[in-house]
This record gives structure tokens, C-alpha cells and sequence, in this order.
């Protein structure tokens, strides 16, 4: 839990110096380039940081080793083939406005945390050396880049002593690992490293289609209403502050359902665990859309107005984010429905994806992001119905 809150604190604390140096709107356009980084950092990471954890869980110390080996050279493969797509998409989304090199390098940042091994230390339950090796380097990176920023008031050194930063946890991630774990050999074929990429396919597909109806609206924001990319990014970084901190009790919960000594109450874990997100996700919804104004004007040090018709839906929709967390990824997994997981994804991201553009044309800023909150409900129900069939059955075994 201590990782997950270095990392959103220090990314919000970093946003009022920024917003303060360079202006709100140049922040806004930093966003939409991280945003997109982030789409294409799923293609990177290709599902092992969803999976991986329970892998490596699973697998014998000898064997641990070349797993990690293996999966590095997928992903150093997966980077070099995303990175000139993910710039060609940034040049075009943000290619007229100023500062576009500083937006490139803090979006290349993005993606370039995909390439990191964090996961590996969740498999081993080993959180201080996460905490050692990849949270603290990279909260130290934000942290120096964004004092830097105050003094030279230069948004390209900012980016750039954050993009050490994550090269340093990256390397450090690495060295860790092989330290303790020297079996295998590291293989450099390119076909192969493709081709172990089919195991993590459909977590690649659910964690990618989640991945594009989270950052796309932003990027919508900003290409039909620009003036408003600010607004929008101040709201969605608490959004996502407030999921980041409500991850303890999901990870928590994906220990808990399968319970390979109890099978039998699995039915009895799924119905309380559901049973305590929903109050959760209430609580969730209605504080975020309540507070949420107030937080922006914090962390914007006063200069951007989030107004209630945003926060609103925006509470809403991070409360059905948070129960289909459990739903999805820790009950209907624990019952083998991957696939079902997948599909209501990509049935949120098909409907979504096209309502985003529509509201945002027809609507504005409140259209796209109730546009948000609808596929978000789509998928709660999608996998309702799924877990509603699939608990009886799984109640008379």
C-alpha cells in the first residue's frame, strides 16, 4: 500500500508547480501526451502486470528466473515497436501546440514504465524491495524534476529527470531480480519473444480495451474542446488518485476468493467480498462527486474550476470502476471467466469509445464524461449477469 500511495502523491504534489510555472493549459497538453502513453504502455506491459503477479506466484525459484528473462526481452521488443507509433500519435493529437518536445519525452515515460518488473516483487511478496527498487527512484525523480522546474522553470528538464528516474527503477528492478534469481539464459530472438506473447493475450485485450475508454475522453477533450483539457485532467488525476488508493483492498480481494483450501466457500467470498465493494463503491461515488471540485482547486493551486456537472458523473464512474474490480478481476477470475472479464471490457470500449465523440460533438465536457460513466455501467452488468450465473453452479460443487 505504501508504493501505491508514494506514486500518487507525488504525482499530485507535482501538479501544482507545474500548473504554477507553465500554466494550466500547458499541463493539460502534458496529460493528453501521458494519456496516450498510457494506451500504448499496455501493449507494452501485454497483460504481465495483471497476470504476472500470480505467475510467478506459481512458479518454482528455479524456475523463476527465465520466466523474468523471458518476459524482459518481450517487453524491451513490445517498447521498440510502440515507441515510433506513440510518436507519430502524439505529433498528430499535439503537434501545433508549443512545447511539444517536453510532451513527447513525458509521454515516452509513460510507456517506458511498462518495460519495468514491479509485478515480479508482487509475485514474491516481497513489497520493500518494490518499494526500493521502483517506487522510491521514481517519486525521487518526480520529486527532483519538478524542483527543478520551480527554479529553471523548464518543462523539458522536468520530464527528463522523471524519465531517469524510471530508467533507474528499471535497471534497479532488474538487477534485483537476477540477483537472486541467475537461472536461465537470456534469449534474444526476436520470433520468440513475439511468440510468448500468446499466453498473455486475453489479459492483454481486457487490460488494452480498459486502458482506451480510461485515456481516450481526455484525448477527446482536448481535440473537441481544447479550452477545457485542463478541467477534464484535474478531475481525472483524483479519479484516478482515488482508484489508486482503493487498490489495496482489490489486490486484497484477488488473494481472498480463491482459497485453494477452502473451494467450497468460494460462493461465500465472492457474495461478501461483492457485498462490501458495493458499499465502497456508494461511498466512493458519493464522496468524489461531492469533494471532487474541491480537491481540483487544491491541487491546481487555484487555477482550475471543476464544476459539480463533472464531478458527478466522474464519482459515478470511478464507484462502478471500483466494483468491477471485484466483480471482474477478482471473483469472476477466481471462477476461470477471463474471457467474459475480456469481452465486457471490450463490449464498454466498443459503446463507449464511439458515445465519447458523439456526446463530446453534441454535449461538451459533461457529455463525455457521463459518456464515461454509461460503458461503466455496461460492463458492471455484463459481469453481474456472468457472476449471477455462474455463483449457483459453483455453490452446488
Amino acid at each position: 500500500m505504501l508504493n501505491v500511495a508514494l506514486g500518487g502523491v507525488t504525482s499530485l504534489l507535482a501538479i501544482p508547480v507545474i500548473i504554477s510555472v507553465v500554466g494550466a493549459a500547458t499541463w493539460g497538453s502534458l496529460a493528453v501526451a501521458q494519456a496516450i502513453g498510457a494506451i500504448f504502455a499496455v501493449g507494452v506491459g501485454f497483460g504481465w502486470g495483471i497476470i504476472g503477479p500470480a505467475q510467478v506466484a506459481g512458479l518454482t525459484a528455479s524456475a523463476r528466473g527465465q520466466f523474468f528473462k523471458d518476459s524482459l526481452v518481450s517487453r524491451v521488443l513490445l517498447f521498440a515497436c510502440a515507441l515510433p507509433a506513440y510518436i507519430v500519435t502524439v505529433l498528430v493529437v499535439l503537434g501545433t501546440r508549443a512545447d511539444i518536445g517536453a510532451f513527447l519525452i513525458g509521454g515516452i515515460s509513460t510507456v517506458l514504465v511498462a518495460v519495468g518488473s514491479g509485478w515480479f516483487f508482487v509475485g514474491e511478496a516481497q513489497p520493500a524491495r518494490l518499494l526500493a527498487n521502483e517506487s522510491v527512484p521514481r517519486a525521487l525523480g518526480t520529486i527532483a524534476g519538478a524542483a527543478l522546474l520551480f527554479v529553471t522553470h523548464s518543462l523539458v528538464l522536468f520530464v527528463v529527470v522523471q524519465l531517469v528516474g524510471i530508467l533507474i527503477s528499471i535497471g534497479m528492478t532488474t538487477r534485483s531480480i537476477n540477483a537472486r534469481h541467475r537461472d536461465g539464459a537470456l534469449n534474444l530472438s526476436v520470433r520468440q519473444g513475439f511468440t510468448r506473447l500468446k499466453a498473455s493475450y486475453a489479459s492483454m485485450v481486457t487490460a488494452g480495451t480498459a486502458a482506451l475508454y480510461v485515456n481516450v475522453p481526455l484525448i477527446v477533450v482536448s481535440a473537441v474542446v481544447p479550452l477545457a483539457t485542463p478541467v477534464y485532467a484535474a478531475a481525472e488525476k483524483i479519479q484516478r488518485f482515488a482508484l489508486l488508493a482503493m487498490s489495496p483492498f482489490t489486490q486484497v480481494v484477488q488473494g481472498y476468493i480463491p482459497n485453494a483450501d477452502d473451494v467450497a466457500g468460494i460462493r461465500q467470498r465472492i457474495v461478501r467480498s461483492v457485498g462490501v465493494a458495493l458499499g465502497f463503491g456508494v461511498a466512493l461515488a458519493a464522496v468524489l462527486g461531492a469533494l471532487l471540485p474541491w480537491g481540483a482547486n487544491i491541487i491546481t493551486a487555484g487555477k482550475v474550476s471543476v464544476p459539480f456537472s463533472l464531478s458527478i458523473p466522474m464519482g459515478l464512474t470511478t464507484g462502478l470502476i471500483m466494483i468491477s474490480g471485484v466483480t471482474g478481476l477478482a471473483a469472476l477470475v477466481a471462477l476461470g471467466k477471463q474471457r467474459t472479464v475480456a469481452l465486457s471490457t471490450v463490449v464498454g470500449a466498443c459503446v463507449g469509445l464511439p458515445l465519447t465523440i458523439a456526446l463530446g460533438l453534441v454535449v461538451g465536457l459533461e457529455g463525455i464524461a457521463w459518456s464515461v460513466t454509461l460503458s461503466e455501467v455496461l460492463v458492471l452488468v455484463i459481469q453481474a449477469v456472468a457472476l449471477a450465473r455462474a455463483l449457483p453452479i459453483t455453490g452446488r460443487r
